[in-house]
C-alpha cells in the first residue's frame, strides 16, 4: 500500500483508490476502474478536484470530482 497526504485528504490504493479526510475513520470515496494494481496517484496542483492514477493494467485514468464529491473518469 502507498499513502499520499495532500492538504486535508489522504489516499491509499491497491486495485481501488481510497480517499480519506483527516480525522475520519472511513474513506469519503473509493474510486474503482483499474483492473490491476494502481502504482501512482497525483493531484493536479492547478485543479484541486482533479487527480490522475496509473496502473499495471497499462492505463492512466483522469478523475474529476463534481460539487458533491462524486468522482467520474473523464479520460482513460
Amino acid at each position: 500500500m502507498v499513502w499520499f497526504e495532500l492538504e486535508s485528504n489522504q489516499i491509499r490504493f491497491g486495485l481501488e483508490i481510497y480517499i480519506w479526510q483527516r480525522h475520519r475513520e472511513t474513506p469519503i470515496k473509493i474510486l474503482t476502474g483499474h483492473s490491476m494494481t494502481v502504482n501512482c496517484v497525483s493531484w493536479n496542483p492547478a485543479k484541486p478536484h482533479m487527480l490522475a492514477s496509473a496502473s499495471d493494467d497499462r492505463t492512466v485514468r483522469i478523475w474529476m470530482a463534481n460539487v458533491i464529491n462524486e468522482y467520474n473518469i473523464i479520460i482513460t
